[in-house]
């Protein structure tokens, strides 16, 4: 292991509660065909035997390091392997998932000096499912806003980009990249900590919008483990949707004469989306009792506001049905409407 080296990869691995998976995790890193690198393990407080599984990986491999804090979230683990890494590149992984075994070296192939960060595709995978799933239709090396308009308007619109629009995510993970280090340390790139959801996404954000170049490439270079994914719950709260929804406005207004119709539609996307998300919240975290109150406090929110003035565009045509019952208060038809949709998933 030569940390001289140009290419030298920092592993960044954010575990919290994952005994289960984190020995397929770190077995899968140190079996990489490539072996430049360091691994550093941030345990985000587990309570389980994770921490065990992680020092006795650590005793046979002197490229692991474990680091554990307190249960701060995801966000600041990731932030502490920022601080932390030493590599000319980094990348992210979760602990529940696992690297295909070229998946570093694919990465590290497509380097080249100019690029700031690399992305990847990557499988998802769960019991008795795998498959390979791609972020958009083309490769492509993104270098101005015009360029990179593509990589935003997935950032908002998940389908956006690629004709399978059965993929378990969108660009805006954080794993399957490779960073520049330097890059993300000079521009002060990090996970917001006060974003419980979507804090990747809005990391990608405003890391694309600095990057002087970006390569999207065909390579496999990640496992995602699909299964857990229902245990986050259906839905997303509104003030967490507000915060990010802020972020992209400011965003939007700070690009607002390059901002052009397509990246409008994938904005009102979004929103649409907050709103749903914040209904599915509601229905699924509240007592029976308590969520017509609660989708009344929502209809006089901005967000209900903003939506209901979409009324030509495709996605407001998709949605309207949701809103068309919000705007009349049947919230009992929309309570069993989403109920149903929750059954399904």
């Amino acid at each position: 292991m030569n940390m001289e080296n140009k290419k030298y990869i920092s592993i960044v691995i954010t575990a919290y509660n994952v005994e289960n998976y984190i020995l397929e995790c770190l077995t899968s890193i140190i079996n990489q065909d490539y072996d430049s690198y360091e691994v550093l393990v941030i345990d985000d407080g587990s309570t389980d035997n994770t921490s065990n599984i992680c020092l006795e990986m650590q005793n046979k491999d002197s490229r692991i390091k474990y680091i554990r804090q307190n249960n701060q979230g995801v966000s600041v683990a990731r932030n502490t392997g920022i601080e932390k890494a030493c590599g000319k590149y980094i990348c992210f992984v979760d602990g529940d998932d696992y690297l295909p075994q070229h998946a570093i070296s694919n990465l590290v192939r497509e380097i080249d000096e100019d690029f700031d960060i690399v992305c990847g595709d990557y499988i998802a995978f769960g019991i008795d499912y795998k498959k390979n799933e791609v972020f958009f239709t083309d490769q492509f090396i993104a270098d101005d806003f015009s360029n990179k308009k593509l990589l935003f308007k997935q950032l908002m619109n998940g389908n956006y980009g690629r004709t399978d629009k059965s993929n378990a995510t969108a660009i805006g993970v954080p794993w399957g990249k490779l960073y520049k280090l330097d890059f993300l340390l000079d521009n002060k790139l990090f996970f917001d900590p006060e974003l419980k959801r979507m804090q990747d996404n809005i990391f990608n954000m405003h890391s694309f919008d600095k990057a002087h170049k970006i390569k999207y490439v065909h390579e496999c270079c990640y496992a995602y483990r699909i299964a857990h994914v229902k245990a986050f719950g259906f839905g997303t709260p509104l003030n967490i949707w507000e915060k990010i929804l802020e972020e992209r406005n400011r965003f939007s207004q700070k690009h607002k004469n390059e901002w052009d119709l397509e990246l409008i539609h994938s904005q009102q996307y979004e929103e649409n989306i907050a709103l749903i998300s914040s209904i599915g919240y509601i229905v699924t975290h509240f007592e029976k009792k308590e969520i017509y109150n609660e989708l009344e406090k929502l209809r006089n929110c901005k967000i209900y506001s903003n939506v209901s003035k979409y009324h030509f565009s495709k996605c407001s045509i998709k949605f309207f049905p949701i809103r068309a019952l919000m705007k009349m208060r049947l919230y009992r038809l929309l309570y069993c409407f989403f109920k149903t949709l929750i059954l399904k998933k």
